[in-house]
C-alpha cells in the first residue's frame, strides 16, 4: 500500500475472486512449480465483506509478458465443489496445498474440516482449467 494507505502498490497481488484490494493473509504449505511457467499455491485471506477466513488454490504465470502480471483462481471457499449430485450446494471448506505436473494441478478440497468428505480435484493452470475432470 502506498503512503496514503488506500492506493495499492501491486494490485495484481490481490486475491482473485475476492473484493478488489483484498490481500492474502498467508501462504501455508509449499508451492508447486509446473512446466517452468506456473507457480501454484494455497492462499488464505480474510473476506472483507463478512470478516471470515477463506482459503483457495491460485496460480501465477511467471513467464507471460504483459503490462500486468496475472494471478489466477482455481478454487476457493466461495466456490461449489464440482460434480456434486444435481442441486448440490457444498462449497470448498478448506483446501490442501497443491501439487502439480504437466500443466495439471492436484489438491484435496474438504467440505467441512470437522467431518470431512474429501474431494480430490485435478485442474489446469491455463484457460481450460474449468474443463478438467474432478477426481471426487
Amino acid at each position: 500500500m502506498e503512503v496514503d494507505q488506500v492506493t495499492l502498490s501491486f494490485p495484481w497481488f490481490s486475491v482473485p475472486g475476492a473484493q478488489v484490494g483484498t490481500r492474502f493473509d498467508q501462504f501455508p504449505g509449499s508451492p508447486a512449480v509446473i512446466n517452468n511457467r506456473y507457480i501454484v499455491y494455497k492462499g488464505n485471506y480474510t473476506d472483507p465483506v463478512d470478516g471470515l477466513g477463506r482459503t483457495g488454490i491460485y496460480f501465477r504465470d511467471v513467464v507471460a509478458s504483459g503490462p500486468t502480471p496475472y494471478t489466477g483462481l482455481i478454487a476457493n471457499s466461495n466456490m461449489l465443489i464440482p460434480n456434486q449430485p444435481s442441486g448440490g450446494t457444498t462449497k470448498f471448506g478448506s483446501t490442501a496445498p497443491p501439487s502439480g505436473a504437466n500443466g495439471f494441478v492436484f489438491f484435496t478440497g474438504l467440505d467441512i474440516e470437522e467431518a470431512p468428505y474429501p474431494w480430490r480435484h485435478l485442474s489446469r493452470t491455463d484457460s481450460s482449467h474449468a474443463d478438467a475432470p474432478d477426481l471426487g
